[in-house]
């Protein structure tokens, strides 16, 4: 159940279920550019993490994950990377 409902009429969401830290990283540079906004609640980086783990779980979860990757839903490769794309500052 998504918090977003608590928050009032004047919050958006515009979040995307199964998104990975890359995915957020374009879409945000992006909605930042192009207006300007007084509040951001930014939640992010479950499937980074996740997405590997379930993928080295079963076969079955291997199937899934590339379903996932396959739709530009790109995980980080490693502690680096993630820490790359979550460690910045607009």
């Amino acid at each position: 159940m998504s918090y977003v409902k608590y928050l009032g009429k004047e919050f958006l969401n515009y979040g995307k279920g199964g998104d990975t830290t890359l995915g957020l990283y374009n879409r945000l540079k992006n909605f930042l550019n192009s207006q300007a906004v007084e509040n951001i609640i930014i939640e992010i980086g479950t499937n980074d993490i996740l997405l590997p783990f379930l993928y080295n779980y079963s076969p079955e979860w291997q199937k899934t994950v590339k379903k996932i990757i396959a739709s530009g839903r790109i995980p980080s490769k490693n502690i680096e990377e993630f820490e790359k794309k979550t460690i910045k500052t607009y």
